[in-house]
């Protein structure tokens, strides 16, 4: 080591930091964690899809766009969507989770929101999400599951919208 070459420890410890460093940057690896596994809505999808409403069990959601910009200077978000039912009666009182986190995946607000009816077989939601803790620049995600009358997960009704904090 006194001949100014690399040794092993060295070596090592950069391999690590490089490592940790690659995995904040794309999500893999040590120091990230999997974002939950719900439909991605992209602005195609949403193009397209937002027609076809009639589609029973289907979260809609009018806000925030896919991909939309949100500054890091905002204190929050407003999430606002639609879910109709597949029975003829509306799914309230059910509950939506929505939970954003930044591009590090990191839990920046997480809230439950308590949905209205808005004819017999429709509810919808619009809310103001205050977040906790500041975001950072990337992309992030809102993502918001139905929970059922009994607190449990419900597999339909959920999203994940891909959004974009900047400075």
């Amino acid at each position: 080591m006194g001949e100014g070459g690399w040794g092993a420890l060295e070596i090592i410890i950069v391999l690590i930091l490089v490592l940790a460093l690659l995995g904040r940057f794309f999500g893999t690896g040590i120091g990230s964690k999997k974002v939950p596994d719900i439909a991605t809505y992209t602005s195609e999808e949403i193009a397209t899809t937002a027609p076809a409403f009639n589609d029973c069990g289907k979260l809609l959601i009018q806000n925030p766009k896919p991909s939309q910009k949100i500054a890091l200077t905002v204190s929050g978000i407003q999430v606002q969507g639609s879910l109709k039912s597949c029975d003829l009666i509306a799914v309230a009182p059910s509950t939506f989770s929505v939970v954003v986190v930044d591009a590090y995946a990191t839990v920046i607000s997480e809230v439950s929101v308590t949905p209205i009816v808005v004819s017999q077989d429709t509810v919808s939601f619009n809310t103001y999400i205050p977040f906790g803790v500041s975001p950072r620049t990337g992309t992030g995600y809102v993502i918001v599951t139905r929970i059922s009358n009994t607190g449990t997960q419900v597999s339909e009704g959920g999203a994940r919208i891909p959004v974009r904090f900047v400075n």
